[in-house]
């Protein structure tokens, strides 16, 4: 098995992630939805072979997140939806992660977009990004997507505000009852 996908919002907890451990170690695509934040960073530790990860975040309370610094050295594409109203700890995850192999990164529903984390992301993964892809939910300015070409002179850069279901995303908000608290 090298691809696992979860629809929908996830039982997986941390030791249920940890009990699979063979598991992960061989898998190479992973599309999951979750709720706890920690999660992420036991995913990228548990699947080492990892290429592309399609993570959608259903976090319902607020709560702070910490991570610790961590590179996946495999990673080459990185989609995140965030299907909670409340700010997301995008910020503090892209001032842990280092991806030098990252070749594309989408993001749907990440508010408030976080720039300035994302261009020291860039800078200090120093990966051969290709494709920018900014989906619903996500606002940029141009100014922003300026700066980004600046750091990678021949990123793709793509502004779609139809890519806005995001595999699990409206099954989070069903089954949680959220996004229709605030609208952003």
């Amino acid at each position: 098995m090298r691809k696992f996908r979860v629809a929908g919002p996830s039982v997986f907890d941390f030791d249920h992630i940890v009990s699979c451990n063979p598991v992960w170690a061989h898998l190479t695509h992973v599309e999951i939805a979750i709720c706890q934040p920690s999660l992420i960073h036991q995913l990228l530790q548990l699947g080492p072979n990892l290429t592309s990860l399609e993570i959608g975040l259903g976090f319902y309370d607020e709560v702070p997140l910490t991570y610790e610094p961590f590179a996946h050295t495999n990673l080459q594409t990185l989609c995140i939806s965030n299907a909670c109203p409340m700010q997301m700890g995008t910020p503090d995850l892209f001032n842990a992660l280092t991806l030098p192999n990252l070749r594309v990164l989408e993001a749907r529903y990440v508010r408030p977009w976080p720039h300035e984390e994302l261009k020291t992301f860039l800078a200090r993964s120093s990966c051969p990004l290709e494709s920018l892809i900014f989906g619903n939910g996500v606002t940029t300015t141009d100014e922003q997507r300026e700066e980004y070409i600046t750091l990678i002179p021949f990123l793709d850069i793509v502004v779609n505000h139809r890519r806005g279901d995001f595999f699990g995303y409206r099954r989070l908000t069903q089954h949680y009852g959220i996004g229709r608290r605030r609208h952003v």
